[in-house]
């Protein structure tokens, strides 16, 4: 079994998502450029009765987490998994996921960048003063306590819990 071929497949596949990328910020300026408009005015919601009024491929290409907060930075308010979600189907995101509400809700739980207030989502921004999640009862810890425990980082933690640790040839 080639031991570098799960690696090389992942790089691919993230080559392959940055081209992704490239192609619909490409596409945003050629419109911008063919409508006569700067490309931030393409980028940026209209506000309509004073709701932001994203274009159908406003999210089109991005991770959820990324979607989530440039939504939440345009209402400038929390906002719960279901406004979040219908936002961001409207807003052109694809997902082929059975119930997207709960896998919004899941990725925003545990990323860093949201906190949950009242039981809506808001940016940890917003929030300077919060403090990390208490540690879980299962007998996990918080990320920050793991990394307390762990001055080193581990190839786990830097690249996934999908990543091998590949054997660096000798210098001799």
């Amino acid at each position: 079994m080639d031991i570098y071929e799960p690696v090389i497949a992942e790089m691919r596949a993230q080559i392959e998502e940055c081209q992704r990328v490239i192609v619909t910020l490409e596409m945003m300026r050629t419109k911008a450029a063919a409508a006569g408009n700067s490309p931030s005015a393409v980028a940026s919601p209209s506000q309509q009765n004073g709701q932001p009024n994203f274009t159908n491929d406003a999210f089109f290409g991005m991770t959820i987490g990324d979607a989530a907060k440039k939504y939440l930075t345009a209402i400038k308010r929390t906002a719960t998994a279901r406004a979040i979600t219908d936002a961001l189907l409207a807003g052109g995101f694809k997902s082929a996921a059975k119930n997207f509400v709960e896998s919004v809700r899941s990725i925003l739980s545990r990323n860093p960048t949201f906190v949950l207030v009242n039981g809506e989502f808001g940016l940890a921004e917003w929030y300077p003063g919060r403090k990390a999640a208490p540690p879980k009862k299962n007998g996990g810890t918080s990320l920050e306590q793991d990394e307390a425990e762990d001055e080193e980082l581990s190839p786990e933690k830097a690249f996934g819990k999908a990543s091998i640790a590949l054997p660096l040839p000798s210098l001799q």
